[in-house]
């Protein structure tokens, strides 16, 4: 399996120095090829070794010089860890002599006729420890192995993978797709996310432990279990992420996850247990990378936006004008006094307001319901539930930031939610938004390019949207009744 996260980045320093004009397509691919006779610890070896290469180098020649340095660092080291000089990064190693045809490779490694370059990388099944190996040999093994062992003069040459090359061809190919992939990259802050599920037991005992020693307990486990039963310890974002599935799936608890782990503004609480600060410490996260290939930063006013948020906020908008409605009737009563009373005197500090409202109320300029406005305030104009709900989104949302939302389809009607998908659609669109949302809603569902993880199964997967069980209820209930809709 590839590490994708070095891999990715390597990727992108690739893509940023062939905008900037520093290596072509064919060096890309020259870079890349060393990769497909790699195990996965060696691919991650040579994706941190490369790196650095591709962003201190100044042109395509010093590229592909270092690249030289970098395989045959990686050769000697699986040499050198293999024994006796058996053993490469795929788990075998063996010398052979420069051969004639198209694919020949001189003694330090170059392709002959093409140019490019070869690691001597080869798999398992064509040399193992003291076995002879099955394929004819060339003719200067035939000539004998003084030729072909490097420790007795040979020239250490092309390795050729046997059993594994299908499967290296797939890995650059998908290697190459992914590169391509990645040219639509901006605009994703949070690239993957990762839980610490193998680690769920140890942190357990370690709190059990802190609360009583050997004969310790822990009262809530939360979060632990929850994913580890869905098999879930990996997430890969894209623009639009949603997470699906029933009360109590982990939805919300993923959201809280990310959004404390990342440092997200947040105003309502969450849930919380003994173990659930240590939990989120150990999750891991990667962040994507600009048209450059730089890291991304979680943008400033990043936050995470609740339902409960949405009712706080309309609570307080109600509260809000029952407190100006009560204020209003204290203001008129007032105006009335200062307007038409007695004059007032000044004589400390304390008396400064009360003469400052006197000469408002007195102003020839400023009416009673003037007045009455800046003394008590402006009430605020009330919507039903959606449609301030929808102007909360609409206010809250800017452009070019992160935002986890959990559930935001409460209190919107149908056609309310369509309109939140075009909300939605247009930030993470052409005002480069990422959205992490959790939802049941089909509307939201259905959004243009979202990726929706299913974590009703098990393993938890990405999917349609339109395989999940909730979606065909819906669908299931207007077929049935679907003569009536004619």
């Amino acid at each position: 399996m590839i590490n994708e996260d070095k891999l990715y980045i390597l990727m992108q320093e690739l893509n940023r120095a062939q905008r900037k004009g520093l290596i072509t397509r064919a060096a890309m691919e020259r870079v890349l090829a060393p990769l497909a006779g790699m195990n996965e610890k060696w691919q991650d070896s040579y994706a941190e070794e490369m790196i650095p290469v591709l962003r201190t180098s100044e042109d395509e020649e010093e590229v592909l010089v270092r690249m030289q340095l970098c395989v045959q660092l990686i050769s000697e080291s699986a040499v050198m860890e293999g024994g006796e000089g058996k053993k490469t990064a795929s788990g075998a190693v063996s010398w052979e002599e420069e051969e004639d045809g198209d694919g020949a490779y001189g003694s330090d490694g170059k392709n002959v006729r093409g140019g490019g370059t070869q690691p001597n990388i080869r798999t398992k099944s064509a040399a193992r420890k003291n076995e002879p190996s099955t394929r004819p040999k060339t003719r200067g093994e035939a000539g004998g192995d003084a030729q072909n062992h490097p420790a007795k003069g040979g020239r250490r040459t092309k390795i050729v993978p046997e059993a594994n090359e299908g499967m290296a061809q797939q890995i650059t190919r998908n290697i190459k797709k992914q590169m391509l992939k990645q040219e639509d990259d901006t605009g994703i802050y949070l690239y993957r996310f990762t839980l610490p599920t193998d680690r769920e037991e140890e942190m357990y005992l370690e709190q059990a432990w802190q609360n009583g020693g050997k004969f310790g307990y822990v009262d809530n486990a939360y979060p632990c279990g929850i994913f580890d039963r869905k098999e879930l310890s990996q997430i890969v974002f894209d623009k639009i992420t949603i997470f699906y599935g029933g009360n109590g799936s982990g939805k919300s608890t993923l959201l809280n996850l990310i959004a404390e782990r990342l440092k997200l503004n947040r105003v309502a609480p969450h849930n919380s247990g003994e173990i659930f600060d240590r939990y989120r410490g150990a999750c891991e996260y990667v962040l994507g990378h600009d048209e450059e290939g730089f890291e991304l930063r979680i943008p400033s006013g990043s936050r995470i936006i609740t339902s409960d948020d949405v009712f706080d906020y309309m609570l307080a908008m109600r509260t809000r004008n029952e407190e100006i409605t009560e204020g209003k009737q204290e203001a008129r009563e007032e105006y009335a006094k200062l307007k038409f009373g007695a004059s007032v005197k000044f004589k400390s500090m304390d008396d400064y307001d009360t003469m400052r409202q006197q000469i408002l109320a007195r102003s020839r300029s400023v009416s009673r319901r003037q007045f009455i406005r800046r003394t008590a305030g402006q009430e605020v104009e009330l919507l039903s539930n959606g449609e301030t709900a929808l102007a909360y989104f609409e206010k809250k949302i800017k452009s070019k930031t992160l935002y986890c939302l959990d559930e935001p389809e409460n209190s919107l009607s149908p056609s309310m939610q369509l309109e939140l998908v075009k909300l939605l659609e247009k930030r993470a669109g052409e005002e480069e938004c990422q959205l992490i949302m959790a939802t049941h809603s089909p509307f939201l569902l259905a959004m243009k390019g979202a990726k929706v993880y299913n974590l009703d199964a098990c393993p938890a997967q990405v999917c349609h949207w339109w395989e999940l069980e909730n979606v065909r209820i819906y669908y299931e209930f207007f077929k049935e009744h679907g003569a009536l809709f004619y």
